[in-house]
């Protein structure tokens, strides 16, 4: 039960991540994206 749960989240968060990343590179200069994701 533990690695399927693992995977799921591991799933869920990869494809949030990938999601605003692409949304909010639109809205934002891609640098301050970039940056964002560095040292969040």
């Amino acid at each position: 039960m533990t690695p399927a749960l693992l995977a799921l989240c591991a799933s869920i968060s990869w494809g949030c991540g990938d999601f605003l990343g692409g949304f909010y590179s639109r809205r934002f200069a891609v640098e301050t994206v970039a940056v964002l994701v560095v040292v969040g």
